[in-house]
């Protein structure tokens, strides 16, 4: 589940109005009614817009500490070229991105390993220039200014949402770090879901019906809801639980979330 964090929202809505058409958009009904891809692409198109940004990706994946390096498992994109691409798979493969960007980022991270930044946040003008590795992606990428966010909705799984300008373009500043904080704080659907999140061995021995209320309940919903969305009634969705429990050895979903977590 995102981290909502209303206060924020209610700050950001005041300096910002552009927030209210954010996510009036993103509760319509022609974005809920997507598929999670179709509604990941639809949403990076309009904050593109709304950043006047040239390229976007989302991103997740697994690790965490810099000496662990991170390994990314899926990507959403808008506006990028296959040459865009190839820049950032080198940059995701090569350890200096964990000396020379993850190292800078993780000490910015709050309470809820949660982080927005602009590329001022870790580099000077001076020292930017300075950068010859991050200087050669961002010349690979035709890009010179950037806004990203970084939550770790698991500890070990990540979830990231990035926008670049082109150069001579327009700088992406703090208008643009609102905007990126609220979507990645207040977007459920940015964060990867228990299916994708949870490593595919986890499900080995159950039914299709038990990996399906199983991967609902680990989304956040309540039983009756599990029942409503795969039209079961609420005593077999009961049934499912409790055969579910029994397949982990655990008695309640606080156990069963504490045992993925650690598997994962």
């Amino acid at each position: 589940m995102a981290k909502q964090r209303p206060a924020a929202i209610e700050r950001a809505s005041t300096a910002h109005p552009e927030i209210r058409e954010l996510l009036g958009y993103v509760t319509s009904h022609e974005v809920l009614s997507a598929g999670l891809l179709e509604r990941r692409q639809m949403l990076l198109a309009k904050l593109a817009g709304m950043l006047e940004a040239d390229l976007a990706l989302w991103s997740w994946g697994r690790g965490f500490s810099v000496d662990g390096g991170i390994q990314p498992m899926a990507m959403v994109d808008h506006g990028m070229t296959d040459s865009h691409k190839a820049v950032l798979a080198d940059l995701a493969l090569d350890r200096r991105n964990d000396t020379e960007f993850r190292a800078r980022i993780i000490p910015l991270m709050n309470a809820d390993r949660q982080v927005t930044v602009i590329r001022k946040d870790l580099y000077s003008d001076a020292v930017w220039k300075r950068r010859p590795f991050f200087r050669k992606v961002c010349d690979g990428l035709g890009m010179d200014s950037w806004v990203m966010a970084v939550t770790y909705p698991l500890p070990d799984t990540w979830a990231n949402l990035t926008f670049w300008a082109a150069k001579g373009q327009k700088e992406l500043g703090e208008r643009e770090r609102v905007l990126v904080d609220i979507a990645i704080c207040s977007i459920s659907w940015l964060h990867p879901t228990a299916a994708e999140a949870i490593p595919p061995d986890v499900f080995v021995g159950l039914t299709p019906r038990q990996r399906g209320v199983l991967t609902l309940l680990l989304d956040g919903m309540s039983r009756k809801a599990v029942a409503k969305h795969l039209k079961l009634t609420e005593h077999t969705v009961g049934d499912h639980i409790k055969s579910i429990y029994s397949h982990f050895g655990v008695h309640a979903l606080s156990e069963l979330i504490a045992r993925l977590l650690r598997s994962s």
